[in-house]
């Protein structure tokens, strides 16, 4: 219905795609919030025991642009837990996206502690923010 234009917004289930496959394969935008945020109240059917912990409502619409005042709206009271709208400073903003290709090239690649290193000396070199993550951290202290 969103993508034929029948409807603005819609909200989504998911725990294991429902709300990101359909926007994958349709053109449209969805986004799965954290677990907890937006209600599952009364949602059927119900989900049990570890289920629960994957459950999540979110909001799926044709513009990116409508996710964030339709996502402010599902949270409720929960909205001023997710700060959605402290700005990011282009630094921060530059380290999160080379944190992301770090950890995809560690992903894809058999070398990617080798990619961590050099980025981790680049970022230290360019950044005075921390490394990309706990692991690795732990993974540099262990090389030493």
């Amino acid at each position: 219905m969103l993508s034929a234009c029948g409807s603005p917004l819609g909200i989504g289930s998911d725990i294991g795609g429902s709300i990101r496959m359909p926007a994958f394969f349709n053109g449209i935008f969805g986004h799965k919030p954290t677990t907890g945020v937006v209600s599952n109240y009364e949602q059927q059917p119900v989900a049990e025991k570890v289920l629960q912990n994957f459950l999540v409502t979110g909001p799926m619409s044709r513009h990116c642009s409508d996710l964030l005042p339709m996502y402010k709206v599902l949270a409720g009271a929960n909205v001023d837990e997710l700060k959605l709208d402290t700005k990011v400073d282009s630094a921060t903003a530059m380290l999160l996206r080379l944190c992301n290709i770090v950890n995809l090239l560690y992903l894809i690649s058999g070398f990617g502690f080798q990619i961590e290193i050099f980025l981790h000396g680049w970022i230290r070199t360019h950044f005075t923010s921390q490394p990309c993550s706990s692991r690795y951290q732990r993974s540099t202290n262990e090389s030493r």
